[in-house]
């Protein structure tokens, strides 16, 4: 559907209202309404809409991707959903790393490549996570009644989660340790369902709006928040 030269994606489901979503990162414009809504009910719902559409494509335009990372006092760093500084020293003997305010205080050996930086950098992201995933996996293993046995962190280059279903185990994109806590639950949501679906049918659909009825905002919130490099 188009209207008023803006393409328009139109999904019907089993639902009672019409809902209305500008995805990241180009700013594709979906809607979802009931089965029997009529393209002329659409057409008058998108247009009423047109004025916060454009508002929200040209945010998606105007967003800057974050630059490749060079470890430099100055830098903005996301940890948890908030923006830190860098500040870089260098260390007589070995590295460290601590939080101060809204400063990430980065001592590091003289000399240090990128890639050395990059790596201990990498390694305490690595630890965060790790304690954030031993608070909130039992939280939700607790919520949904489902166990997960084990987890992995690693880096992907184009989605935040997957599964072994048949293990039980939950691999997550060490990328998520930037995001917001609800956006880690989110992505730990979606990959416990998919011990119960395996594909994302209605039955799974439901599952997500069970336990988490605002999903769908909290996914384009993961999506939007910072618009990075995937592969940085």
């Amino acid at each position: 559907m188009l209207v008023k030269d803006i393409e328009i994606k139109v999904e019907k489901k089993n639902i009672k209202n019409i809902h209305l979503y500008v995805k990241p990162p180009h700013g594709e414009v979906l809607v979802t309404c009931p089965v029997n809504c009529s393209d002329e009910r659409i057409e008058l719902f998108v247009r009423s809409k047109m004025g916060w559409i454009k508002k929200r494509r040209e945010e998606f335009n105007n967003q800057i991707r974050q630059t490749t990372r060079e470890y430099v006092s100055g830098e903005s760093v996301f940890l948890l959903g908030r923006q830190y500084y860098l500040k870089v020293k260098d260390a007589p003997q070995k590295y460290c790393i601590a939080i101060d305010g809204e400063y990430i205080l980065y001592e590091v050996r003289k000399g240090a490549t990128i890639e050395q930086k990059s790596a201990y950098f990498t390694e305490w992201y690595r630890e965060i996570f790790r304690k954030e995933l031993g608070r909130l996996i039992p939280k939700w293993e607790k919520i949904t009644g489902l166990k997960c046995n084990s987890y992995k962190i690693v880096n992907m280059k184009s989605k935040w989660g997957s599964c072994i279903s048949q293990k039980r185990e939950i691999i997550l994109n060490l990328k998520l340790v930037k995001r917001d806590e609800i956006c880690i639950e989110y992505v730990l949501l979606h990959e416990m369902m998919h011990f119960l679906e395996h594909t994302h049918n209605k039955n799974f659909i439901a599952l997500l709006e069970k336990y988490m009825p605002n999903w769908e905002i909290v996914k384009d919130q993961l999506n939007t928040d910072l618009l990075e490099h995937f592969d940085e």
